[in-house]
C-alpha cells in the first residue's frame, strides 16, 4: 500500500513515475492529416498521458518534469501537499534543460531534419489536475491561499533561471474548477486544456541525440473574474514583507488575501485584465535553432 492507501509495486516507493503508453489510453478516431504520421527512421515517440490512476511525479527524459494528482477522493488536501512537496524535492535534483517545441500543430513537426526551431527552458512543470482533486477548495479562503502559495513559490524559487509551469485540466472537470483555474492564470501560469485523448506530453527522441518536447494542450483564455484577485501580486509583496521581516505587513496581506478569496463565490466586482502566462509568452520569441543550442553547448 501507498502511503496515503494506494496499492503500489515494492519497486516504486512513494510519488513515483507515470507509465509511458505508446497509444494514449482512450484515444479518439486518428485524423489522417495530423495523427497518420510516420515515424522517420532513427527517431523514437514516447507520449505521455497526463490523468493517470494515481498521483506521481517523474522528470521525463527530455527534462520535462511531469506531475499529476490521481483522481479526487476523501484526502485530497495530503495528495496535493504530497504532489507539491515531491516536485518541490525533484526540482534541486540537476537535470538536462527542456527543449519545447514553440506551438506544435503537427507531429511532424517533430520530425523535420535541419534544426527545428526549439525553446530551451531551464524548468518546465507540467500539472496535471484530476477529475475531483480540488473539490471543496473553492468554498475554503485557506485552502486557496495554500494552494496559490506553492504554485507561486516554485516560480519565485530560483534567483536565476526560468520556470514554466502548466497545468491541465480536462473537460468537463475543467469547467466545473474555472474559478480556481483564473487564480492560478492570475499566478501568470499556462492553464491548458487537456486534449481528449489524455496525452500531456509528446518526446521525440532524434538520431542526433536530442530530445523535443512537444505541449499538446490548448492555452485558454483568462478565465472569469478572478484577475480582480491578483494573485501575483499578493504574492509578491508577501514574499517582500516576508525579506523584510514586516510581520504587521504580513498580516495585513493575509486578511486582504482571505477576503479576496472568500469573495469568488460571490463574484461582487467587475474583472481586470489580466496578463496571461507572461513567461510562457515572453519565451516564445527566443526560440532557437538545435544547431545554435548544439554551438552553445560545445562553448
Amino acid at each position: 500500500m501507498g502511503i496515503f492507501g494506494w496499492k503500489k509495486s515494492k519497486k516504486t516507493p512513494g510519488l513515483e513515475k507515470p507509465r509511458a503508453e505508446s497509444i494514449p489510453p482512450q484515444a479518439p478516431e486518428p485524423d489522417p492529416e495530423t495523427d497518420m504520421i510516420r515515424v522517420p527512421e532513427g527517431f523514437m515517440v514516447q507520449t505521455w498521458p497526463g490523468e493517470i490512476p494515481e498521483p506521481s511525479f517523474s522528470r521525463m527524459d527530455g527534462g520535462v518534469l511531469l506531475a499529476s494528482t490521481g483522481p479526487g477522493g476523501d484526502m485530497n488536501v495530503e495528495v496535493l501537499r504530497a504532489v507539491f512537496d515531491g516536485v518541490e524535492r525533484a526540482l534541486e535534483r540537476p537535470h538536462r534543460p527542456a527543449l519545447l517545441v514553440p506551438r506544435p500543430v503537427h507531429l511532424a513537426e517533430l520530425f523535420e531534419e535541419e534544426s527545428p526551431a526549439v525553446i530551451p527552458v531551464e524548468e518546465v512543470v507540467v500539472w496535471t489536475l484530476q477529475e475531483a482533486i480540488l473539490d471543496g477548495w473553492q468554498d475554503d479562503p485557506r485552502r486557496l491561499q495554500e494552494m496559490l502559495r506553492r504554485f507561486h513559490g516554485f516560480a519565485s524559487r530560483k534567483a536565476s533561471g526560468r520556470i514554466l509551469q502548466i497545468v491541465c485540466v480536462k473537460k468537463p472537470y475543467l469547467e466545473e474548477v474555472s474559478s480556481i483555474l483564473g487564480l492560478i492564470q492570475g499566478l501568470g501560469i499556462d492553464v491548458r486544456e487537456l486534449p481528449p485523448d489524455g496525452v500531456a506530453l509528446i518526446e521525440a527522441h532524434r538520431p542526433d541525440g536530442f530530445i523535443l518536447s512537444g505541449l499538446p494542450g490548448k492555452s485558454l483564455d483568462p478565465i472569469g473574474d478572478s484577475a480582480r484577485l491578483q494573485p501575483w501580486r499578493l504574492n509578491e509583496e508577501r514574499n517582500a514583507a516576508a525579506s523584510r521581516g514586516d510581520e504587521a505587513e504580513l498580516a495585513r496581506l493575509d486578511e486582504e488575501e482571505i477576503r479576496l478569496l472568500g469573495s469568488i463565490s460571490r463574484g461582487s466586482a467587475e474583472p481586470r485584465a489580466v496578463l496571461h502566462a507572461p513567461l510562457l509568452r515572453s519565451l516564445l520569441p527566443h526560440h532557437r535553432t538545435l544547431r545554435s543550442e548544439s554551438a552553445r553547448g560545445r562553448s
